[in-house]
């Protein structure tokens, strides 16, 4: 939900980039592996801002040496998760 939440504030219709969304942060060894494999240039992370999606932050973080990674749990600070903020500001 999050990552449709996110395309629709933005109005985005046509998202031409990849994108791997994880219902769980459980599979997050599965995801750095596809980000690892593939040739993703940025990844940005939309992760819960809680315990669990700390801990997968810094696990993807560590995890990633080659490519920048940008936290944008910042976009949504006061929420748990980039949803909630949509759905709490209307």
């Amino acid at each position: 939900m999050d990552f449709l939440a996110f395309l629709s504030k933005n109005k985005i219709t046509n998202f031409e980039n990849s994108a791997i969304i994880m219902n769980s942060v459980n599979l997050r060894k599965q995801a750095l592996k596809t980000i690892t494999d593939y040739s993703f240039t940025k990844v940005y992370l939309f992760l819960d801002n809680d315990e669990a999606g700390n801990n997968a932050k810094q696990f993807f973080i560590n995890g990633i040496k080659h490519i920048p990674v940008a936290d944008k749990s910042n976009l949504y600070n006061d929420f748990n998760d980039y949803n909630q903020m949509i759905i709490e500001s209307n």
